[in-house]
C-alpha cells in the first residue's frame, strides 16, 4: 500500500487533485487519509461501477486490494477469455490480478496476464478504460473491498506457458480462448459460476467488456443488467 504522501504525488501527477471521493469509498474508509489514499485508484476520465454492498460499519482500511485486469486483443479481432475450471461449474474472466508491493497498475496488468496465459502483452499509456469496485463478504471467500483498473492489451506473443498459483490449479485450471467480442458476452453471460464470488467476478467482465465496446468498438454491447 503506498504511503499517503507517495498517493499524493501521484495524485499530482495525475492531476486528481480536487476531485470528488465516491461515497461508497467513504463509508468503507472513515480515516482521511485512507480515503484520500483510495481516490488516486478512480481516474476522472474512466467509467467505475460497484459490484456488492459494504457492510455496515466494518473498516475496510486494512482490508482493500488493488488489482489490474486486461483485455486482450489479437491481429484477427478476437479477446482473450480465461475459462476457469472444467464442467458444469466453469466460468468466464479476463486475465488480471492484484498489485504486488512496488508495482503500478500497468505493471501488474503485464505481469498477471503472463502469470495466468503466458502471453506477452503491449499496454499503452492511455490504455486504462474503467476501474470497478467489489464490495465482497464471506460468501465470496473473504470480506474486502477490491478495487480493478482495467486496460486495453495487444498481443505480441501467444507460445509461452502459464505460471499459475496452487489455488488457482485447485480451482481446475485455466484455459485460454481467444473469441469473438460477441462471443465472450455470450460466453460470460450464459455461464454458471459455482459460488458468489465467481458470480461478483463475471458482472465485474460484463461491465468492462462493456466498457470495452465503447471504447474500442464505438458502440453499446447488449450487456444485461440483471443478476448472474
Amino acid at each position: 500500500m503506498a504511503t499517503v504522501n507517495e498517493v499524493r504525488e501521484y495524485n499530482r501527477m495525475q492531476r486528481f487533485e480536487g476531485m470528488t471521493i465516491p461515497p461508497a469509498i467513504m463509508s468503507g474508509f472513515p480515516n482521511t487519509n485512507k480515503a484520500h489514499e483510495a481516490t488516486a485508484y478512480y481516474p476522472l476520465n474512466t467509467p467505475f461501477k460497484s459490484f456488492g454492498t459494504p457492510i455496515p460499519d466494518l473498516k475496510y482500511d486494512n482490508l482493500t486490494r488493488f488489482s489490474s485486469r486486461c483485455i486482450v486483443a489479437n491481429g484477427d479481432g478476437q479477446i482473450l477469455l480465461i475459462c476457469v475450471g472444467e464442467g458444469p461449474g466453469s466460468y468466464y474472466k479476463f486475465p488480471g490480478g492484484g498489485l504486488e508491493p512496488g508495482e503500478t497498475f500497468m505493471q501488474a496488468a503485464k505481469r498477471e496476464v503472463k502469470e495466468e496465459t503466458g502471453c506477452i502483452v503491449k499496454i499503452e499509456d492511455e490504455a486504462r478504460f474503467a476501474t470497478s469496485q467489489e464490495w465482497r463478504d464471506a460468501s465470496a471467500g473473504k470480506v474486502q473491498t477490491q478495487i480493478s483498473a482495467c486496460y486495453r492489451a495487444e498481443l505480441v506473443d501467444d507460445s509461452g506457458n502459464a505460471n499459475l498459483t496452487q489455488e488457482e490449479k485447485d480451482d481446475g485450471g485455466f484455459r485460454n480462448e481467444w473469441v469473438s467480442v460477441s462471443d465472450a458476452m455470450d460466453k460470460l453471460e450464459t455461464c454458471k459460476p459455482p459460488n458468489a464470488f465467481g458470480k461478483m467476478v463475471v458482472q465485474r467482465e460484463l461491465f468492462f467488456l462493456e466498457e470495452y465496446g465503447k471504447s474500442v468498438l464505438g458502440k453499446a454491447l447488449d450487456i444485461p443488467s440483471g443478476p448472474i
